[in-house]
């Protein structure tokens, strides 16, 4: 079961880690989120 654990915690390391740099690179593309939503854009059906 050793080997499995291993496995885990790496791969969890690297989701880590590349979820990271995919947040960076959203936030340099797009820029920060705005703090509040227009009206118009605030409630969508559904």
């Amino acid at each position: 079961m050793a080997p499995f654990g291993i496995g885990a915690v790496i791969g969890g390391g690297a989701n880590a880690a590349l979820a990271a740099l995919a947040v960076r690179a959203g936030r340099r593309t797009f820029g920060p989120a705005p703090a509040t939503w227009p009206p118009a854009l605030g409630d969508v059906p559904g």
